[in-house]
């Protein structure tokens, strides 16, 4: 997984991107519906820059998993439009105060779902059901 999210973000892609960490692969929150924390975001320059930085930034335990890139340009517009269904859906990660407000109780399916309604196409860079290690 981690080698396949490498390549992806070499190619430099802009747009929304989602990635979690294995653990979250591993022991999804909700296994039966394949919900687990997802981090929705967005970079203008690449996806590589904005989940490279994260992990750098707020010292995750570790490496995050690329899983979806959306390719758009206007990036910025597009991620308010995936937070905003994701909030509607009620797909909200428990919020703390160091928490990140780009992380969602949520799963690639309904994402992807998203990605189809705005017209985006889905690079799909890792792909996992609720489970696998």
């Amino acid at each position: 997984m981690l080698k396949a999210s490498e390549v992806a973000e070499s190619k430099g892609t802009p747009g929304i991107y989602v990635y979690t960490l294995p653990h979250y692969v591993r022991y999804p929150v909700d296994p039966d519906t394949g919900k687990t924390f997802l981090k929705v975001g967005h970079s203008a320059k690449d996806a590589y820059y904005r989940a490279g930085s994260a992990g750098r930034l707020t010292a995750l335990p570790e490496e995050p998993i690329l899983l979806r890139i959306y390719a758009v340009d206007e990036s910025a517009a597009a991620e308010k439009k995936f937070h905003a269904w994701l909030r509607d859906a009620d797909h909200m990660a428990a919020r703390t105060k160091r928490a990140g407000a780009e992380w969602f109780l949520t799963s690639t399916k309904f994402l992807d779902r998203i990605a189809q309604s705005l017209n985006l196409q889905i690079e799909v860079i890792n792909e996992f059901d609720a489970g696998d290690a």
